[in-house]
């Protein structure tokens, strides 16, 4: 069986956060959050730490818009979403699906071998689906530093 939690990924962004009247979603969370964005995120990380370990799931999966690991020279890895990474990892999510990026990778780290059918893979796996995009395999292109760890 399959869990999926999602996630809006705007609010982590912090350029977002900067032109907030353009986006009035952001306006009310950050209402609703006591005019906080560190209450927002605190809030958020509960979230989804308890959408992710209250799952009976076997395989449990994120979907967000932006990406949390990224080997994308456009985009790249959104640093602001690091505690959503490590939240991924603690109650063992097998994969975070994201677009925004416009390419179509998968990033892997060298420990998460699975075996289809098997146990979940640990840590997650981070994949982008941006519409339109081209390829882009396992390692960084040149120049760029890669996902964030």
């Amino acid at each position: 069986m399959i869990g999926a939690c999602f996630v809006d990924t705007t609010p982590w962004i912090v350029q977002y956060r900067d032109d907030i009247m353009r986006y009035p979603h952001m306006r009310t969370m950050l209402r609703d959050a006591g005019n906080s964005w560190s209450a927002w995120e605190d809030a958020e990380i509960a979230w989804l730490d308890t959408c992710l370990t209250e799952s009976n799931a076997t395989w449990r999966v994120v979907v967000g818009h932006h990406p949390i690991a990224s080997y994308a020279p456009t985009h790249g890895s959104a640093r602001e979403l690091g505690r959503a990474r490590e939240t991924l990892a603690r109650p063992g999510a097998v994969a975070h699906f994201n677009g925004h990026d416009h390419h179509l990778q998968p990033v892997a780290p060298a420990t998460a071998a699975a075996t289809p059918g098997g146990a979940p893979p640990t840590p997650p796996r981070f994949v982008t689906s941006g519409a339109g995009g081209r390829v882009r395999g396992g390692r960084p292109p040149v120049g760029a530093e890669g996902p964030a760890a």
